[in-house]
């Protein structure tokens, strides 16, 4: 029995615009998935750690103390600074009252005036100085690394955690450059990866770079996905794809 010739047209066309078709009018690119802030934060000073307040894996909030220098000579000299601030006070109050009764020339009384702002500047870097024997967290977090353990001592500059923000990520895109015809902040894409289980998860272009690599002739371009998910993580490739109609 032959098919009318308009059903065959008819299946000819439904063939056409199966998903795999559709997929192929997509544009894709390579993403790798970026936590929004991430350091590695390091010892201000020389010296014996004491207390470290977590584990990697934990989480901290920002402004929660991280880590605890031993810091008694810092104090101690904090402590000097402030009580000769204070004596420096106490004598420029009395050569102004003696400059005030005609019994004390300018120049002590420039002298006692010196001396008080040279004894605040001690007090406030002892302060500075002090500060440093503690680590606190400069955002909301997680940690991925520790680099010393408690006890140790470590020199100035030493690294001691890597901190990641994994309560929003970026994507890094690796684009060719002719996408930059089109490409712009607000496109929307969606990411995948097999660790989502073929979930997608949307997002949109945040900002375009500049640098072209010159051996491949592609551009960096930074997302942000729309929402967090538990799964992902600093390091996370997966497949980006531009769908016709989010491109101009």
């Amino acid at each position: 029995m032959h098919q009318p010739a308009h059903l065959i047209i008819i299946l000819v066309a439904v063939y056409l615009i199966t998903p795999a078709a559709l997929l192929a009018n997509e544009r894709t690119a390579k993403g790798i998935i970026e936590a929004a802030q991430e350091a590695v934060l390091s010892s201000e000073m020389a010296g014996h750690i004491t207390r470290m307040t977590r584990q990697e894996g934990e989480r901290f909030s920002k402004g929660d103390l991280l880590v605890r220098f031993a810091c008694d000579l810092q104090r101690a000299e904090q402590q000097i600074a402030v009580v000769q601030s204070h004596a420096a006070k106490v004598k420029q109050k009395h050569i102004q009252h003696l400059d005030q009764l005609g019994s004390a020339g300018k120049i002590e009384l420039s002298i006692a005036e010196a001396d008080r702002a040279e004894s605040e500047a001690r007090v406030a870097l002892a302060k500075a100085k002090t500060r440093r024997c503690t680590v606190h967290a400069p955002f909301s977090g997680v940690v991925i690394s520790r680099f010393i353990k408690p006890h140790e001592s470590v020199d100035i500059h030493s690294p001691l955690l890597h901190v990641v923000d994994d309560t929003q990520f970026e994507v890094v895109i690796i684009a060719p450059t002719h996408w930059l015809t089109w490409i712009k902040p607000g496109v929307r894409f969606t990411f995948h990866s097999p660790a989502q289980n073929g979930k997608p998860l949307p997002g949109h272009i945040i900002r375009t770079g500049l640098a072209v690599d010159p051996s491949s002739q592609t551009v960096a371009i930074r997302g942000m996905l729309d929402k967090n998910s538990p799964i992902l993580r600093p390091g996370l490739g997966g497949t980006i794809r531009f769908a016709d109609q989010a491109t101009p």
